[in-house]
This record gives C-alpha cells, structure tokens and sequence, in this order.
C-alpha cells in the first residue's frame, strides 16, 4: 500500500486527467458523427434531391418529418452521370449539412440519430431504384458500407 504525501496535488492530477478524456471522448463522438454523415451523403445518388435533403440528425429522439427537396430545375439523366454531379444534389445537400451542423454536440453521452423519412430510402438503399431499364447504376447499400466504414476506423484507431 502506498501512501500519497501531497493529496491536493494527487486529487488535482486525477482531475485534469478525467477533463481530458472527457474531452477526448466527445472528440471521437463528434468525429464519428461528422464521418458517417459525410460518407452516407457522399455515396447517395440524387435524382429528386428527396433521399439526400432528409438525413436529419436529431438527439434524444428521432426526427420524424419528412423534408420536402429543393427543385432547382430538372434533374437530368441521373444514371448516367457519376455520384456527386446530379444537378439538384446541392441545394438538398445543404438541407442534410445543415441539419449536421444544428446538432448540439456538447453532451457527448446522449443518444444521437441520423434518420431518413423518404419513402424510397430502402430502395435506394436495397440498390433496387431507378427500376430496369432505367437502372444503370444503383448505391446499393450507401448506408450500411458508410456504417462499416466508420466502424472500421474506429476499431483501427482512425477516429
């Protein structure tokens, strides 16, 4: 058994270390949430701007509204064009960044949910949308690869 000669310090030490790894896990939350959002956006294909504008972050609850796209025009052919480049994938990006970005991150140990409320998200999801013969490429599961993907970095250390 050891004896502490300065407690005050000891207890101050233990103190500073406990702030620091307080700080750290909200880091890693924060990056964690911010990584998922960014490889999910990035690997949903627009058409109507739907699927993108409601990935809504919320904290405690789920948000259950579904979030009406931004038409800016049309859409284009959307199958041929590579992920990234549809024509309405911006202003409805925005939708989903924004909701990121009002999420209020400072208790890192509530529960965070990303929800999507569009209809055809399980589809899009399944790799089953657009329908053939319209259908030249599809996500497949955007969400779940962005899932492993994230959990992957996290077991390596990476987030």
């Amino acid at each position: 058994m050891a004896n502490v000669t300065n407690k005050r310090s000891f207890l101050a030490t233990l103190q500073a270390a406990k702030g620091e790894a307080e700080r750290r896990f909200a880091e890693k939350v924060k990056n964690v949430i911010y990584t998922l959002h960014t490889e999910i956006v990035e690997r949903t294909p627009v058409w109507s701007g739907s699927a993108i504008a409601n990935y809504q972050w919320s904290v405690g609850i789920p948000a259950l509204d579904y979030i009406d796209p931004v038409d800016n025009g049309p859409p284009g052919h959307t199958n041929e064009m590579e992920i990234g480049t549809e024509p309405r994938r911006p202003p409805n990006l925005e939708l989903a960044n924004a909701s990121l970005l009002a999420l209020n991150l400072k208790n890192p140990y509530k529960m965070f949910w990303l929800t999507n409320n569009d209809p055809d998200i399980m589809d899009i999801e399944d790799g089953v949308l657009p329908p053939e013969p319209l259908r030249i490429r599809a996500a497949e599961g955007m969400i779940r690869v962005s899932f492993e993907y994230v959990v992957a970095k996290l077991a390596a250390g990476q987030l």
